[in-house]
């Protein structure tokens, strides 16, 4: 994939002076993937991230970390970890990190592998010596390590690519998936160990076997940039769900549902049937109109941990926007996968909160803020009320007609909303002119609604519960 053109600034981290002295495009190519990847730091940018990191002084550390429902840790917690980590030498995992350091790993990843990746978190990792090794286990993540302070022996064992979830090298298999995998034996012609020191950095692929131990005298904290991994099965199954969701589930006054049924434990049922008759119709276009979001570059000034956000200037600065221009007659619909809340902050800024998180998985793809200008507020509330509409109709409710373009192609290109192709063979998006039904195959029995007469979406409930994300936290790093 081509890098993006970019605003002027050079930035603070550079994926570059992690994997020192191979350049990005060259490490997307050659290990992203595929297999282990060693390398050290240049020392002025190790002393900087270091820095972010408060030099490994866990009161600096600790308090920039998250829960799983994004709360911080309380007083409290923060001494009972420390005084585990001190005299028992129990090992701390905070996965979710947010210094200054954490940040710079995300923006960095970001500004160089835009696509290779939707759910990007940092973690923390804090051992002391004598601490047990982590049992062998394989992540469902991309794994950039980085050692801060101590030193650490990985021992790696090369797996396969293609996983679902993380799991233990003994854990019993799940399902037959699982069980046709093949587990390799802990035999010296397998392992292959490396020693990260301070400054070094070691990135492991998904699916690759890995055991993790704290060497040396000294306590010792890493850095882990993760990246989610899903497969194209799992995101093409996400896409048809929400698809079957909208066509066939919508109303709430019907008087049957279409669920399992005592016919389906002996034949496919009628009900069933109409379903796959429509899927069969509309594939290509359910999965070319539910695209996985994209991760958006960030402002820490905007963002609260878990919940990431950034004014739309600073996305249309760093040209997080797709290149194809807009005409009055594009019709502009919302990804079915996504939800949002429209909020105004003072006399001047809007914020449009959104949200992915799938039905089917309970996997979240996309929890993100974006501060726009006030005049965009109805443009904002007429797009999302009726989920699809003309581009003429949201230039009749906005001045800044400009600035109304600029958000809508930032839309587009984070997956958000989608342009469907016409007649004409206008691209779907920036980047594919994929072939599509120009009209779309209505569920048997179910009439087209009106155009432009879509609910609005509800926003999401506020209750605090934990989600699964498509990055999971590693047993140890």
């Amino acid at each position: 994939m081509a890098s993006r053109k970019r605003a002027a600034g050079p930035a603070p981290l550079a994926l570059n002076d992690l994997i020192h002295p191979m350049d990005a495009d060259a490490f997307k190519e050659e290990f992203w993937g595929k297999t282990v990847y060693a390398t050290k730091m240049r020392s002025a940018a190790f002393e900087e991230l270091s820095r972010g990191f408060g030099n490994g002084d866990l009161e600096q550390i600790i308090p920039c970390c998250r829960k799983d429902n994004n709360a911080p840790y309380t007083p409290e917690e923060m001494r009972e970890m420390e005084q585990d980590y001190e005299e028992c030498k129990k090992t701390l995992s905070f996965p979710l990190c947010y210094t200054e350091g954490a940040d710079a790993l995300r923006t960095a990843f970001l500004e160089a592998c835009e696509g290779f990746g939707n759910d990007v978190e940092v973690g923390a990792y804090c051992s002391r010596p004598g601490a047990p090794a982590a049992t062998w286990h394989s992540d469902n993540n991309h794994n950039i390590t980085i050692q801060l302070c101590g030193s650490k022996d990985w021992s790696t064992i090369a797996g396969s690519p293609h996983t679902v979830c993380s799991k233990g090298m003994l854990e019993p298999p799940r399902n037959r998936f699982e069980q046709d995998r093949v587990v390799p034996a802990l035999t010296n012609d397998n392992v292959v160990t490396y020693s990260l020191t301070p400054g070094s950095v070691i990135y492991i692929p998904p699916g690759c076997w890995h055991s993790v131990v704290a060497t040396g005298d000294e306590g010792c904290i890493s850095a882990d940039l993760r990246v989610g991994n899903v497969l194209h099965a799992k995101w093409i199954c996400e896409a048809l769900f929400a698809g079957l969701l909208s066509a066939f589930h919508k109303d709430d006054n019907a008087l049957t549902i279409s669920a399992i049924s005592p016919d389906d434990y002996q034949r496919t049922s009628d009900g069933m049937q109409r379903q796959i008759r429509y899927l069969s119709q509309n594939l290509s276009k359910l999965v070319s109109q539910c695209r996985m979001p994209r991760a958006f570059p960030f402002e820490r000034a905007y963002s609260d941990g878990l919940t990431k956000g950034a004014s739309l200037d600073y996305l249309i600065a760093r040209n997080f926007m797709a290149s194809r221009m807009l005409r009055g007659h594009d019709v502009v619909s919302v990804n079915e996968l996504v939800a949002f809340r429209l909020k105004q902050r003072d006399s001047e800024q809007v914020v449009l909160h959104l949200f992915s998180e799938s039905s089917l998985s309970s996997m979240e793809y996309l929890r993100f803020s974006l501060f726009c200008d006030i005049d965009l507020r109805d443009a904002l509330a007429t797009l999302f009320q009726k989920a699809s509409v003309l581009v003429e109709q949201l230039q009749a409710v906005t001045d800044d007609t400009k600035k109304l373009e600029s958000l809508i192609r930032v839309l587009l290109h984070a997956n958000v909303v989608h342009i469907p192709a016409t007649v004409e063979g206008n691209p779907e998006d920036d980047n594919e002119n994929e072939s599509v039904p120009q009209t779309p195959v209505e569920p048997p029995g179910v009439s087209p609604e009106p155009a432009f007469q879509g609910k609005a979406a509800l926003p999401p409930s506020t209750k605090k519960r934990k989600v699964s994300r498509s990055v999971k936290s590693n047993v140890s790093s």
